[in-house]
């Protein structure tokens, strides 16, 4: 999957999000999504593994920041400077 592709998907998803967090607070529902562990009984589950951190190059969270502040379809990905 090319960039603009995932860049593209990933806007479409945002709308539909963003339609469905609309929808959940007009008709009064809690609009997120239950955490696992509110769902899951600790007996229903083999036990957990700790995956440890992951790290988020910063020009990635800025671009998404940068997206969300200017209301833009798009980020231009290219134009944000990458972490080292």
């Amino acid at each position: 999957m090319s960039r603009q592709e995932a860049a593209e998907q990933y806007s479409r998803a945002q709308k539909r999000g963003r339609k469905s967090y609309k929808s959940c607070i007009l008709r009064g529902r809690y609009p997120y999504p239950q955490v696992l562990d509110e769902i899951l009984e600790e007996s229903m589950t083999a036990g957990q593994v700790e995956l440890g951190l992951a790290e988020i190059p910063l020009g990635l969270a800025l671009a998404d920041l940068l997206r969300a502040d200017l209301g833009k379809e798009r980020a231009d990905l290219e134009q944000v400077p990458r972490g080292h």
